[in-house]
């Protein structure tokens, strides 16, 4: 029996090797990271991690199954948590460096770089751990709900795959947290996003650091029916609470923001006019279909989410402790970037554009790639061209009528004892 296990193994490392695209266990040595040579190596733990995130976050006993070796669920976990936050950083760093290259300098703006951001919401266990780190939602009670944290995260609008991002906190907006990640965009890049980042301190520090922005106007910005113009900002004279007096005093006393308004056509929308601020202020080196087109994709980053969240499972974190969460959510992030990769490849091969290539067909053919005994080819699904597709938000399929808890369950569970005994 354990001859045929360690034949077993050596033949899993064999194929994780040819097919994972990073050297985990290279990656965990050079941050100075020491583990037996026992079955869980870091870089078997990541490829059953990589395997439960790519199967929906199955339940870890279900491993076994899939990886067909007899590794015990406490094992897996206890090697998880092992593994430190630096190789997950690490591993996240390689594979979308790898992502981003994979484009050849093929991009959607003059050979500028186009991002996008945004910010999506997810739950995890009830524990005091992330209940005081994360946050419960406003007038949840203790007990009742689930802590609930945000991913803010900035995609490649030509690939899909996450060059930067970070969980934060509930009660933390997105455009304070999305300070922190500008030294990582390049300079000449274009950020795209909606109206919750269109801030004069945020414009101003993009600026800086050589990147320009195309964001929906904010909704306390006065309105303009002129079809394009420039305006100028003047510096708010109350600094935020979050920024310090250095970084204020930087900024200047004016901007100049060109201001594009478009109309939507289409039924079913919600809005008939869209006004777009951006600091690509040549009208003839940007005109104004341009800028329309940017921001066009900029609810491909939605979609992106919504993959995230419904096909891969993300909207619900298993883990119990807040380092636990972050390796679950950087883990999410590094598979999610191998599928896009996939994606890309097969793209390119067939001669569309990677938004039209099925994310789910991509995850269910990674799934049997990993396997131990797998040879499948690469045929993917591609998905038809759907302009002007709308579906309502409505649900067709009744939930269980089933009463909300108001009060923690162990309390019920005491107060039918107490009536029972």
């Amino acid at each position: 029996m354990a001859h045929h296990v360690r034949v077993a193994l050596a033949h899993v490392k064999a194929r994780m090797t040819q097919r994972f695209p990073v050297d985990v266990d290279e990656l965990a040595r050079a941050i100075d990271h020491r583990w037996r040579e026992r079955t869980l190596t870091p870089a078997m733990t990541i490829w059953f991690f990589a395997l439960q995130i790519l199967n929906g976050n199955c339940a870890i006993n279900a491993l076994r199954h899939l990886g067909n070796l007899p590794t015990q669920a406490s094992s897996y976990c206890t090697a998880r948590m092992k593994l430190p936050l630096a190789l997950f950083a690490r591993l996240f760093d390689a594979i979308s460096r790898m992502a981003a290259s994979a484009d050849r300098g093929v991009t959607l703006l003059n050979g500028r770089r186009v991002l996008l951001a945004d910010a999506t919401s997810f739950s995890m266990p009830d524990t005091p751990e992330l209940r005081d780190h994360f946050g419960y939602p406003s007038g949840q009670r203790v007990g009742c709900g689930f802590p609930v944290a945000k991913l803010l995260g900035v995609i490649d609008a030509f690939s899909g795959a996450v060059l930067v991002a970070m969980g934060c906190p509930l009660f933390t907006h997105e455009a304070r947290e999305m300070l922190a990640l500008h030294p990582l965009l390049r300079k000449g890049d274009v950020l795209v996003a909606d109206r919750g980042f269109c801030s004069y301190a945020q414009i101003a520090l993009l600026m800086q650091h050589g990147v320009d922005a195309v964001m929906r106007l904010h909704q306390r910005r006065a309105v303009q029916w002129v079809k394009d113009h420039c305006e100028v900002w003047a510096r708010p004279a109350k600094r935020p609470p979050w920024m310090s007096e250095a970084m204020w005093s930087s900024l200047p006393q004016q901007l100049t923001i060109r201001i594009v308004r478009y109309t939507v056509p289409r039924k079913g929308c919600r809005t008939r006019f869209v006004d777009v601020a951006t600091t690509l202020l040549n009208p003839l080196a940007f005109p104004a279909e341009t800028i329309m087109r940017l921001y066009g994709h900029r609810w491909n980053i939605e979609t992106c989410f919504n993959q995230l969240k419904t096909h891969a499972k993300m909207n619900v974190l298993k883990s119990k402790s807040v380092d636990g969460v972050i390796k679950e959510l950087m883990m999410y992030l590094i598979v999610w970037n191998l599928v896009r990769m996939t994606m890309a490849q097969f793209a390119a091969h067939a001669g569309v554009s990677v938004w039209r290539v099925s994310f789910l067909d991509t995850m269910r053919w990674l799934c049997a790639l990993l396997q131990p005994q797998s040879s499948s080819t690469m045929q993917l699904l591609i998905n038809p061209q759907r302009p002007g597709r709308w579906e309502p938000r409505k649900i067709k399929r009744r939930l269980k009528e089933y009463d909300l808890l108001k009060e923690p369950r162990e309390n019920l569970k005491a107060k039918r004892r107490a009536r029972y005994a």
